[in-house]
């Protein structure tokens, strides 16, 4: 269902609204099911093979359970910064964007976001190491350029969020101080101009 304008929301913005709280209850989800598993299996399952009482996982369980909240994470954080710029367009270009129908934008973000997080999560399946018969769930083992790449990657993401929202905080404030000035402006030379009917009268 294609979602609307309506009085308060542009039909953009409710598309990665929707995005951003769908992949937030995923994330939520592959939480349940990855710490769920190694709950049932730490305090419910024992295995009388092996000298571990514990059902291990075997080859790359343990990382494949943990990579849809992987893939989410980063879904959020790229999310962040597509509501961030729709919200500075929305600022800076008020009357033309709210003329704007096409939902094109939202959608494409929302592929984008989708796309950009589900490469990096199979890339990181991909290069990740494992051992056979692991306890819990775990990332896995990275190669050190793999794991300073995946980190600067996750604070690029947040710095780029940091600084879009502040730049928006002040781009706000600024444009609420100019409205202020303005009705101010407009409310004395309504009083002016009462005051000179008043007087002619």
């Amino acid at each position: 269902m294609t979602p609307t304008k309506n009085c308060k929301y542009h039909s953009n913005i409710v598309i990665l609204q929707r995005g951003y709280v769908g992949f937030t209850l995923l994330s939520a989800l592959g939480t349940v099911v990855s710490d769920g598993s190694d709950a049932i299996r730490l305090f419910f399952v024992r295995s009388s093979t092996g000298d571990c009482p514990i059902p291990l996982y075997s080859g790359k369980t343990a990382v494949m359970l943990m990579m849809p909240t992987v893939f989410c994470v980063n879904a959020l954080g790229v999310m962040f910064i597509f509501i961030g710029i729709e919200r500075a367009i929305a600022t800076v270009y008020p009357e033309r964007y709210e003329k704007m129908k096409s939902t094109l934008p939202g959608w494409f973000l929302l592929g984008v976001a989708f796309l950009a997080s589900f490469g990096k999560a199979a890339w990181m399946f991909s290069r990740t190491k494992t051992r056979d018969g692991q306890p819990m769930v775990t990332i896995g083992e990275m190669e050190p350029f793999m794991h300073f790449a995946t980190l600067g990657m996750q604070l690029a993401i947040e710095f780029v969020n940091i600084l879009i929202f502040t730049l928006l905080h002040f781009c706000n404030k600024r444009r609420q101080k100019a409205l202020g000035r303005l009705s101010s402006t407009l409310a004395y030379k309504y009083q002016v101009t009462t005051l000179k009917v008043l007087k002619k009268s």
